[in-house]
């Protein structure tokens, strides 16, 4: 498989999951949006609700713009040509160490249709540990 193709699908792998550098800009992001919601709510009721989220959402999302980055914009956009090559052997080498066992149990989950959930398993637990161990990312 060419190097950009492999890349393309980790991406779309990695969005899928919803795999995030900074998880705790997420985090704490929600919790504005949510006191915002709830403050408004205990103020005006059901519109205060909808004011108080949409607020707190242009709030937030102007505090933190630019603050973190996905996994997958960092893949596409960040990683130079020798880190992708990396990113594809490791998951060439993770799918390489399949074992018998495991096939068996793909097998399994082919004829019972959960082989595309497993697969991805793979393929994003391999993302995780390259960003961990070779650029030094903390996921969750």
């Amino acid at each position: 498989m060419a190097v950009r193709s492999i890349l393309a699908e980790v991406s779309k792998l990695s969005e899928l999951e919803g795999v995030r550098v900074t998880l705790r800009n997420s985090l704490s992001g929600g919790v504005t949006v949510g006191c915002a919601a709830t403050a408004g709510s205990v103020a005006l009721g059901p519109v205060g609700l909808l004011l108080g989220g949409v607020l707190g959402s242009v709030l937030t999302t102007w505090s933190k713009w630019g603050s973190y980055r996905s996994l997958i914009s960092v893949i596409s956009e960040d990683l130079t040509p020798r880190q992708q090559e990396q990113l594809v052997e490791s998951l060439q080498l993770a799918l390489n160490q399949v074992s018998r066992e495991d096939l068996l149990k793909l097998l399994v989950l082919i004829t019972s249709g959960g082989a595309q959930a497993a697969l991805r398993e793979i393929a994003v637990s391999s993302v995780r540990e390259f960003a961990c161990q070779e650029l030094g990312f903390r996921l969750s």
